[in-house]
């Protein structure tokens, strides 16, 4: 064999047994980093040392993607080389979760109000490892940006934008303790607002003993939770404002009163001859409405207090449901949201004031009788009756009950509309008719009276018992029966008692009614007050309905006065030992003879 072949075998010996180093230092390197790695195959060959021939010479050891010599011998299965590590990114709010979970602890108690607001932002946090809402990376995030930019235009709501303070969210902001703090204040801030969006600034028992609402506010931990979840952050903030169409109507009124834009609607009055008691001429009703209506000193702050108490009632009126506006003398019924039906009603005199709520209409009771409440009996009927030397005897419970048969003169008329409340306050008929042409009709104890309730009846029973035929003329048939009886509804009807002294009418035109209560002064003093911090809570209110002895189911004898006078309402049973009150033409006559209306 000559020199050269015996080189060639030489140099193909050396290649072959790279090849081998090659391969067990790949073995090696499996058993380093693991089995799962060699399976699943490596993008790049492993680093190699050179490899020196026999002869002394140094070869380049061939990599495991060259193609191999034609003399090599093929591996059955190729490796690949081991993956790189993962590069390990720091959380860069991790110093901020540190600090918040200083929450439980009390750290922050003085931004949430106290120990006592403590437990509920904590049970959020807690429940999400304390992670921040408002700041990714370290720094504030587009959630934060948008929350705060909601914040700073509540007053388009009513609401004051200085009740919700929001942090300085600038990029040179980048201590943890600063951004923490700020987490916590930006949270404190959006439960505020909810809970003012959810159930008003100002609670309504700091206002009236006769107010009363069920409606709670959210929880902190389901508000962060919302908005730590939502997509836009804006609607979900704006769906704790009522969504009602007439707060909607008297939110953009609001805008335009600031921008000066508009004024309580008032309809022009037609030129023409001058008119003459008892003329008939087209602008006798716009001369009433415009008699009517109210104009307010101070407008804005009369459209916020009415805001106020939209937010006060249930947020969801009901897709069916009774809506009376107690300052209008009007009640309205709707059904599938759209209004079927309106009357006019009398309400309670501003001293025995008709409270505002929502409760839920259950049945109707044709030809009711009526139980007079034991305070009526005790300081109205009693010594009316002492004065004609009857006498009474009491109960052992020093209660006295006295009670009106079914019949024309009853004191509630024919039909009663029962939704049970604490005030025991209901709607009914009346046999004083006269009062429902007057366009302030403030005279009952504190029921509202429906002047036509057979047709209010069949309006009813249409929405709650659909197809069962209870037309005006069957409800006629049943209270001639005489028989006292009730007609149960299958499923309950929300009334809400509103007090609209400022609304939108049907035609886009702001209107305002008088104050009669008196509860627009009152809540508007507490908004400008210096402690209007303090009066989101309720207060206790041991009085009955605002101030009166309670609020009753009232009787039918009554002497209201109005318009410079005394009207007489017709006789019944109560009438002799009262006295009939005498009409405004005779009332110099009857020189000191004075009674009050029990309904």
């Amino acid at each position: 064999m000559d020199t050269n072949s015996t080189a060639a075998i030489g140099l193909r010996a050396s290649r072959r047994a790279a090849q081998t180093i090659a391969l067990i230092s790949v073995v090696i390197c499996v058993g380093v980093t693991g089995f799962a790695a060699a399976v699943h195959g490596f993008t790049e060959a492993p680093a190699t040392q050179p490899v020196t021939t026999p002869g002394g010479h140094e070869v380049p050891a061939p990599s495991a993607n060259a193609p191999a010599d034609d003399g090599a011998v093929p591996a059955d299965n190729p490796v690949a080389p081991a993956p790189t590590p993962a590069t390990v990114v720091a959380d860069g709010n991790a110093p901020i979760t540190a600090l918040l979970r200083e929450l439980a602890n009390g750290k922050f108690d003085r931004i949430v109000g106290g120990k006592n607001n403590r437990p509920a932002f904590d049970a959020y946090y807690a429940a999400h490892g304390y992670a921040p809402i408002w700041i990714t990376d370290g720094k504030f995030n587009e959630r934060a940006a948008a929350a705060i930019a909601y914040l700073g235009q509540v007053d388009a709501d009513g609401l004051d934008p200085a009740d919700y303070p929001v942090p300085n969210i600038s990029t040179s902001v980048s201590d943890p303790a600063a951004l923490a703090e700020a987490e916590v204040r930006l949270s404190a801030s959006v439960v505020t607002y909810a809970h003012h969006a959810s159930v008003g600034r100002v609670h309504w028992s700091h206002v009236s003993g006769s107010i009363l609402y069920e409606v709670k506010p959210p929880a902190p931990a389901t508000v962060l939770a919302a908005v730590a979840d939502a997509k836009d952050v804006a609607a979900t903030l704006a769906g704790y404002e009522p969504q009602a169409l007439n707060y909607i109507a008297l939110k953009a009124k609001l805008a335009d009163l600031r921008a000066r834009k508009t004024g309580p609607g008032k309809t022009p009055i037609a030129n023409g001859p001058a008119l003459k008691i008892g003329a008939q001429d087209d602008r006798v009703p716009q001369l009433r409405e415009r008699f009517n209506g109210h104009s307010p000193d101070r407008p804005i702050d009369t459209v916020l207090a009415n805001l106020e108490r939209w937010r006060w009632m249930p947020h969801d009126l009901g897709k069916d449901y009774v809506i009376v506006n107690l300052p209008d003398f009007t009640l309205r019924v709707f059904h599938d949201g759209q209004q079927i039906w309106m009357t006019r009603i009398v309400t309670g005199k501003p001293t025995m004031a008709t409270p505002i709520m929502s409760a839920e209409m259950k049945y109707i009771t044709v030809n009711p009788t009526w139980n007079v409440p034991p305070s009526i009996v005790m300081h109205e009927y009693l010594p009316a009756l002492a004065r004609m030397g009857l006498r009474m005897s009491y109960n052992p419970d020093g209660s006295v009950h006295i009670s009106q048969p079914p019949g024309d003169h009853n004191a509630l008329g024919r039909i009663r509309f029962n939704f049970p409340n604490k005030f025991l306050v209901y709607q009914h008929d009346t046999p004083d008719k006269n009062l429902f042409a007057l366009d302030r009709r403030a005279f009952s104890h504190g029921c509202m009276r429906v002047q036509d309730p057979v047709k209010y009846a069949e309006v009813l029973l249409s929405v709650v018992r659909p197809g069962e035929g209870y037309t005006q003329d069957r409800i006629r048939k049943m209270i001639a029966s005489m028989g006292e009886q009730d007609i149960q509804f299958p499923h309950y009807l929300p009334v809400h008692l509103t007090y609209q002294t400022a609304f939108v009418d049907d035609e886009g035109r702001l209107e305002f009614r008088a104050d009669m209560y008196g509860r627009d002064r009152v809540l508007i003093a507490i908004l400008h007050g210096e402690d209007r911090k303090f009066v989101e809570s309720p207060v206790d209110r041991r009085e009955g309905s605002g101030g009166r002895t309670a609020a009753v189911t009232p009787g039918h004898y009554q002497s209201a006065y109005y318009q410079g006078g005394y009207q007489n309402n017709g006789g019944n049973f109560f009438s002799r030992p009262f006295g009939d009150a005498q009409p405004a033409t005779q009332r110099r006559a009857a020189q000191g003879r004075q009674s009050s209306d029990f309904r």
